[in-house]
């Protein structure tokens, strides 16, 4: 998974260049389990599902948290409560997992990963 759509469609390539199948889990319609392929979505479309392993892709700054209009705000508690429920949203992803969760970053990675 992966917080955009855009970094989506970078992995989907990727893969599919590697010969592996992909199946996207959109938001619109329930995930066909009969379908094969490496499941791909975004971390606010996983909420409420699990698989035995997760990797969350590209945890970079400016992706993680999502920078957007609140980044920029003046409004301390407007940037406290979007970067609270980035959090939230990056804890949600990860406990989708039941056995293993694998989170990656390039180039700059998001100040949430601590590194």
């Amino acid at each position: 998974m992966a917080r955009t759509h855009g970094l989506l469609q970078q992995y989907e390539g990727a893969l599919k260049g590697q010969g592996l199948e992909t199946y996207f889990v959109r938001k619109d319609e329930a995930e066909d389990r009969r379908k094969s392929g490496i499941r791909l979505a975004t971390m606010h479309r996983v909420k409420g599902l699990e698989f035995d392993r997760v990797i969350i892709a590209g945890v970079n700054a400016g992706t993680v948290p999502l920078e957007g209009a609140w980044s920029q705000s003046n409004d301390q508690v407007i940037q406290k409560e979007n970067e609270n429920q980035e959090k939230a949203l990056l804890y949600v992803a990860a406990t989708r997992a039941k056995k293993t969760v694998v989170v990656t970053s390039f180039e700059n990675p998001s100040r949430f990963l601590n590194l």
